[in-house]
């Protein structure tokens, strides 16, 4: 949680740089609400040997010729896997005119985390003064004077009944060919990002009925700006995001920048356990794990999970996406379906799920 304070800043140096990440907030049993914050402080991008060691890395890993590797694209991607992180800070939050003390200091990432209690009737005077539109809270850095930047962040506040979408992003919403390692990360540091055809559209269509999103991603935190970005520029409905801590430790072998090992499952149910009374949709892609957590999660919530949808990317020498899936949601309440275009998703997502899978849910 977090303590209210007077005359105490953030620890920030003015060469020092900030970014909060969208979250989201949630009524606690009393009626108020708790609102998560995450956010990391940084430095100034690292040189020398650290930089040597990361770039000799990618470019064994991406088969690169050294020309590839002095574009803009990349050298945008590359400066959040460099940024010299700032641990054991402490992070002071305002919310209107009112500051709040995160109780646990940055990470050795530079990550800091933390809940806010926000009082019902404060949330609501916050709608007065516009510092809560469309539903997102906006918040922001107190920084130690004479500092005028801002560093502003947003949560968005969800109701206890209604109906939220939870999407992967890479190969469901981004184009990122995560089965290959190799394409994986020559897309990641030197391609612009490219949306799913479609599926920004279909987000839209949802979230104009009211659904809420949660963006959920094996893809490092480093890429957030870049993802961000590509949201933007694909008009994808705003939505909290979720992604994994990476930290560059030296020359492994094998170093898991674009690992699909995310706790994904953990985030994934942590979402509906926040929201019991919520119906969710679960859209993933074939490609890699999605189905398997997927049908887990129906089975074990089969009252909050109204629909799984999973976008067919077809693998070579592995078995066609429906022969794998069938067992897997054989004994799953919740209707599923398999798609390849987004034209193939329901128009308007609904808590009776029998008015929108008229057709049948496998191909």
């Amino acid at each position: 949680m977090s303590i209210v304070v007077e005359n105490q800043t953030t620890q920030i140096l003015p060469d020092e740089q900030a970014v909060l990440f969208p979250t989201f907030g949630y009524r606690r049993r009393d009626g108020d609400w708790e609102v998560q914050i995450r956010g990391q402080l940084f430095g100034a991008v690292a040189a020398g040997l650290k930089r040597r060691m990361f770039l000799g890395l990618l470019r064994r890993l991406m088969r690169a010729d050294i020309g590839e590797l002095t574009g803009d694209i990349f050298q945008r991607r590359l400066e959040g896997f460099l940024a010299e992180s700032r641990s054991r800070r402490g992070v002071t939050i305002q919310l209107g005119d009112q500051g709040y003390r995160l109780k646990r200091l940055t990470r050795r990432t530079g990550h800091f985390t933390g809940r806010i209690q926000l009082p019902s009737a404060t949330a609501a005077a916050l709608r007065e003064t516009g510092d809560v539109t469309d539903g997102w809270l906006s918040y922001r850095l107190v920084l130690p004077p004479p500092d005028e930047r801002s560093f502003s962040g947003a949560a968005q506040l969800i109701e206890p009944v209604g109906v939220s979408v939870i999407s992967d992003i890479d190969d469901t919403i981004k184009i990122s060919h995560v089965s290959d390692s190799q394409a994986l990360l020559r897309n990641t540091f030197l391609k612009e990002f490219e949306g799913v055809p479609g599926m920004a559209n279909k987000y839209q269509q949802w979230q104009e009925r009211g659904a809420a999103f949660h963006y959920v991603s094996s893809s490092p935190w480093q890429l957030y700006a870049s993802l961000a970005d590509l949201s933007t520029r694909e008009g994808l409905p705003r939505g909290s995001f979720h992604l994994r801590t990476y930290r560059f430790r030296g020359p492994v072998p094998m170093p898991p920048i674009l690992s699909n090992k995310l706790r994904k499952g953990w985030i994934v149910k942590s979402i509906l356990r926040r929201f019991p009374h919520r119906r969710f949709y679960l859209v993933g892609d074939s490609g890699e794990r999605d189905p398997e957590l997927y049908a887990s999660v129906a089975r074990r919530w089969p009252k909050q999970v109204a629909g799984v949808f999973i976008r067919r990317v077809a693998i070579p020498d592995r078995p066609a996406p429906a022969r794998r899936l069938d067992p897997l949601f054989r004994s799953v309440a919740a209707p599923w379906r398999l798609f390849d275009n987004a034209e193939e998703l329901p128009d308007v997502l609904d808590t009776d799920t029998k008015r929108i899978y008229h057709a049948a849910t496998r191909p």
